[in-house]
């Protein structure tokens, strides 16, 4: 599929100081909620989209069967969204 090289200590640390600049930022905390659900149900309907293709390649890289990266690879990170949206209800335990 593709060669990737390990993550070093530099940049380990060049990821956490990205990741802390845009939250002290405010691009996505100082956002409207309702432009924060806009965004979240976007994302939901691209990976309701590409579901299959997510799979597949999660198949590829982990082996695991298609059946398996269809349900708990690909399908549970959509579920909270979808639930938002009141098309999925998620067990009581979940939740």
């Amino acid at each position: 599929m593709a060669t990737t090289v390990d993550a070093n200590a530099h940049d380990v640390e060049q990821a956490v100081l990205s990741a802390h600049k845009a939250f002290v930022s405010g691009v996505w905390s100082r956002r409207l909620p309702a432009e924060r659900e806009r965004i979240l149900l976007r994302y939901a309907d691209l990976l309701e989209q590409h579901a299959e293709e997510l799979a597949q390649l999660e198949t590829l890289e982990q082996g695991k069967s298609i059946m398996v990266a269809r349900a708990f690879e690909v399908g549970v990170f959509g579920r909270p969204l979808l639930a938002r949206r009141g098309l999925l209800r998620l067990p009581l335990q979940v939740l």
